[in-house]
């Protein structure tokens, strides 16, 4: 998404909101994806309840159609929503179920994410040893597909 990742997050959601109009009625691919690109603008917004309502109505779109990479990644969303609202243990809820989603996807790119997500999260709540124990998690999963310095960055 270009103009949200110039910072133009006026002209995103404009831009995002029109094409959802343009949408037939249903679950959509698109649709999910569009609702799930406007969570992320109202959270950078500070926005998190209306982020959190974006996100939920993507991931009920995506569940619908059964993508269970997207749904995957949408639940990964509404951890970060939550986590950024502080409400930590549903954050950590949303983490934990999007890596659970991703081991039996065998996405192992993507459990890396989510296994540094959990960690970071569970640091927040100053719990240092679950946290030590998915932040390796990751590093090792990053190692498996040559990602170690994405995953390290992030």
């Amino acid at each position: 998404m270009c103009i949200r990742d110039r910072g133009e997050d006026a002209a995103a959601r404009q831009a995002l909101e029109d094409g959802l109009r343009l949408l037939s009625a249903g679950p959509s691919r698109l649709r999910a994806t569009a609702l799930a690109q406007l969570g992320v603008v109202a959270l950078n917004a500070g926005e998190t309840e209306q982020a959190a309502a974006y996100t939920e109505e993507a991931l009920t779109s995506s569940e619908t159609l059964q993508d269970h990479f997207q749904s995957a990644l949408i639940v990964g969303n509404l951890g970060m929503i939550r986590h950024v609202a502080g409400d930590w243990s549903r954050g950590v809820g949303h983490f934990e179920e999007a890596l659970e989603r991703f081991e039996r996807l065998g996405n192992e790119k993507q459990q890396a994410y989510a296994a540094l997500n959990l960690g970071a999260a569970y640091l927040y709540r100053g719990d240092f040893d679950r946290a030590e124990v998915q932040l390796e998690k990751s590093l090792v999963l990053a190692d498996r597909y040559s990602d170690r310095l994405t995953v390290l960055r992030a």
